[in-house]
């Protein structure tokens, strides 16, 4: 047997045996992993597709066209998006004026593309295909505390973004303290996003859960 040199199809040599039957199934068992197939629905896709193959299409009934990226089925029409949140308090060590803290988010209310996992809770990873500018908007609530600042920086594989950074003054005592960046970050796939924090307050200052998110979208691939 021979194979097409772009998509690696198998076709018979004139020195085969001549095997109808087989050589069909051999072509059809290629092709079947490269045509879109139709489903009612993504369960209905996950449950006939159990090893789906990168770059794999399939039809979802009044949603359109889903692909496959080599780790999750993403939505063709969609860029890439993800809230990633904190549902378990965290407490950030005394730093100074360095953001040296990284958040771990351990909830993703949203993540069309897969890259988030609780296993790297600190990372969103841009996934095969998902390369471009990104938005980033990252939010930290912070326990009251009336002594020092507050800092937070974005990074891209453990290095600070530059212009991404912000710093403020500690709230009233009695008040939570809300710092908030917002920045556009280039992402390769496997490319990894963090949040880093900081604050210099004397002493070990919690991260309150509600208020405190990272949100990433793509805004040109």
């Amino acid at each position: 047997m021979k194979q097409t040199p772009l998509t690696q199809l198998p076709y018979p040599e004139a020195t085969d045996v001549v095997d109808v039957p087989t050589h069909l199934q051999l072509l059809a068992t290629a092709l079947d992993s490269r045509v879109y197939l139709r489903f009612d629905s993504t369960a209905l896709r996950d449950a006939a597709i159990t090893a789906p193959q990168a770059g794999q299409l399939a039809l979802i009934t009044g949603n359109g066209f889903s692909y496959y990226t080599g780790t999750a089925w993403v939505w063709v029409q969609d860029r890439p998006m993800a809230i990633l949140t904190v549902t378990t308090p965290q407490a950030a060590p005394a730093s100074g004026a360095t953001a040296a803290t990284a958040l771990q988010f351990d909830t993703a209310v949203i993540d069309t593309a897969g890259g988030h996992v609780n296993a790297s809770a600190s990372r969103y990873t841009c996934q095969a295909g998902q390369g471009g500018w990104y938005w980033v908007r990252s939010s930290v609530c912070w326990a009251p505390n009336a002594t020092g600042n507050r800092v937070m920086s974005l990074s891209v594989n453990g290095t600070p973004v530059p212009y991404a950074q912000t710093q403020g003054p500690a709230s009233a005592v009695a008040n939570w303290t809300l710092t908030d960046l917002n920045s556009h970050v280039f992402l390769k796939p496997g490319d990894y996003l963090e949040t880093f924090v900081g604050q210099n307050s004397g002493a070990a200052l919690a991260i309150v859960a509600a208020g405190t998110s990272m949100q990433v979208r793509q805004v040109h691939g």
